[in-house]
């Protein structure tokens, strides 16, 4: 894979993609495509946890040790 080193402009243009974008030079010839990282939230949009919410979920867990899952996968082979 090569590397390319952007300018500060093109940089920051980027890194403000929010959907595909189409790169051009400046003859307006197709050099490919920028496809920005997924992102759940918009930077700054965060929530905000609720603590009781994570509580009330830990407390209702009824999952199994990783110990267990592995004891049952390797009895299936």
């Amino acid at each position: 894979m090569s590397t390319i080193v952007l300018n500060p402009e093109s940089a920051a243009a980027l890194r403000n993609c929010e959907q595909t974008a189409v790169l051009r030079d400046q003859d307006g010839n197709v050099i490919g495509c920028f496809e920005p990282p997924p992102r759940l939230y918009k930077p700054g949009e965060i929530p905000d946890f609720d603590e009781a919410e994570l509580d009330r979920r830990e407390k209702r867990w009824e999952g199994i040790p990783s110990a267990e899952v592995r004891r049952r996968l390797e009895e299936q082979r």
